[in-house]
């Protein structure tokens, strides 16, 4: 016996065809949802405005940026790169709560 399985990705909002899925984060919780074109595209016009008027956090790719940048200033510095960039998480921690502590009215 023979058994095929067939997988669809479907629009958690239509229930038709889902084109994408969307991985979005709020208030520390993080969720995805699979849409079709025309949803995500609504859902990336209602969010535009305060995305635009957001800070970015620290990415996996800012972060290895910023590890290449403490790994030169380690070097400069002649540390070993491993205890260069034992101190990368206090830095970006420290980054982050300077921007917290700071006055960030954008009027």
């Amino acid at each position: 016996m023979t058994r095929q399985v067939t997988f669809r990705r479907v629009d958690d909002l239509s229930g038709g065809p889902a084109t994408e899925r969307i991985r979005f984060a709020l208030d520390g919780e993080e969720w995805f949802v699979d849409l079709n074109a025309a949803n995500a595209e609504q859902l990336r016009q209602g969010l535009a405005p305060f995305i635009a008027a957001a800070r970015d956090v620290l990415g996996p790719r800012r972060r290895a940026e910023m590890a290449d940048t403490v790994s030169g200033w380690g070097a400069a510095q002649q540390l070993a790169d491993s205890r260069a960039l034992a101190h990368l998480d206090q830095i970006v921690d420290d980054l982050a709560g300077s921007s917290e502590r700071l006055d960030t009215d954008r009027s």
